[in-house]
């Protein structure tokens, strides 16, 4: 199935990505499970090492009708190096100095719900605007009738974004509910979040709430995860993420007379159509220069362009950079293709951008994470460290920085921005302290 170098490469690779997490689950210390290096282990081993040899065993590696089996060496060529720096820079990083983000003021359960709530309805306001007002049948994720009008103009994509504030905001509910040891409300909100989620049908989402709330709950019991349990977990997960695969009408909902006739095996197949973009990043990685120049800093400048609107700046940059690559790669058939992260590097630098970028990625994996553990018990550190754990799936599984930097501020900074709020006294924690003791 595979040649020899290709064996060498895949090896290479296995060994710290799977080798890692093995280290971490005999740990004697609860949380080494949940660093951030343990996620980005999870993500190279589901796009570079289940995916492709999934793909392989089908007998054919066709992605957007075209056969790119003989990219496998440029893809994991792609996937040793950018792995290998990234944990240097992880290794890297060695103590945090400062005082960012510190959380040196008590915290009381029920201000935490408080304040998660208002997330939550700050989220859904913004999201009702969106919809036009029909936020009714956008929870219904069976109902793909919808005749609605969403909202358009230069705002229409942060509105839209809005609802990965839902994300935090079920984290501090979650917190409050788990420690009063009622979850009947928790899991009412929790049910009404994925509806919404599956509705707006990018899997994204669904991911970060479901592995932000796994760190999360066994972070605040200070345990290991239960492997079984995992086990037990991952298989109706996968069903799950398959059936928004073939089901799936964006904005919409799900249709689920697609799924009818489908079988569970068809199920589990689909959950893995995700990593064809390991595929599609042999192919940029081996042909992108035959089409396309370096592009240099244009990543950074399109992601600080992003948040000014049209209208102020008409000619700014517009990532057509990668629709170009897309269309001269795959013909008609590339539109909203994805490639992994490092694509991007390469194409600015070459191999010196996928080194030294990688690398930066890890020393700021690595920063967030000694962030946490002079903080480890406090649950607005646990709160941050979930959602920024799981985000790391999006960095790594997607080829645009500007699209990381705008689901960033949406999805993880809310939390650090309670703390800010905190730390800052337009939160008083000791008002609570105060009524709990008086």
């Amino acid at each position: 199935m595979l040649t020899g170098n290709e064996w060498l490469y895949t090896i290479l690779l296995a060994v710290g990505v799977i080798g890692i997490p093995i280290v971490q689950v005999f740990s004697k210390k609860y949380y080494a499970i949940f660093s951030p290096i343990t996620m980005v282990c999870v993500v190279y081993f589901y796009y570079a090492l289940l995916g492709p040899f999934n793909k392989m065993a089908s007998g054919e590696v066709i992605v957007r009708t075209n056969d790119l089996r003989e990219y496998f060496t440029p893809a994991m060529v792609g996937c040793l190096v950018s792995f290998y720096s990234l944990l240097l820079g992880y290794l890297s990083k060695k103590r945090f100095r400062g005082r960012a983000f510190a959380l040196n003021f008590p915290v009381v359960t029920k201000q935490l719900r408080n304040i998660g709530f208002t997330i939550i309805a700050i989220a859904l306001t913004l999201f009702t605007i969106f919809s036009g007002g029909d936020i009714v049948s956008r929870i219904n994720f069976l109902d793909v009738a919808k005749t609605g009008q969403d909202f358009s103009g230069s705002f229409a994509s942060y509105l839209m974004l809005s609802i990965n504030f839902l994300v935090v905001g079920a984290l501090l509910t979650f917190y409050y509910y788990y420690n009063r040891k009622v979850l009947l409300v928790f899991l009412f909100i929790f049910g009404l979040i994925v509806s919404l989620f599956i509705n707006e049908a990018f899997r994204y989402r669904i991911v970060i709430l479901i592995l932000a709330l796994f760190s999360a709950y066994h972070l605040y019991r200070q345990q290991k995860p239960n492997l079984v349990f995992m086990a037990a977990t991952i298989i109706p997960f996968f069903l799950l993420m398959g059936i928004l695969e073939i089901a799936r009408v964006y904005g919409r909902g799900i249709d689920v007379t697609r799924i009818e006739n489908v079988e569970y095996g068809d199920l589990a197949e689909k959950s893995l159509n995700e990593t064809d973009v390991f595929w599609a990043t042999g192919l940029f990685m081996d042909k992108v220069f035959e089409v396309a120049d370096y592009t240099y800093f244009d990543f950074i400048v399109n992601a600080i362009a992003s948040p000014i609107p049209r209208k102020i700046w008409p000619s700014k940059p517009d990532g057509s950079y990668i629709l170009k690559t897309n269309d001269d790669l795959f013909g008609s058939t590339g539109k909203g293709q994805a490639y992994l992260n490092f694509s991007e590097y390469y194409l600015a630098f070459g191999w010196l951008g996928v080194v030294v970028v990688s690398f930066l990625w890890g020393y700021f994996f690595k920063t967030v994470w000694l962030w946490f553990l002079r903080y480890k018990e406090h649950p607005l550190a646990i709160t941050a460290i979930s959602v920024f754990n799981a985000f790391i799936y999006v960095i790594i599984s997607r080829n645009y920085f500007t699209q990381h930097l705008t689901l960033f501020f949406f999805t993880v900074y809310p939390a650090f921005f309670v703390i800010w709020l905190y730390r800052k006294r337009f939160i008083n924690p000791y008002f609570y302290v105060r009524r709990q003791h008086s």
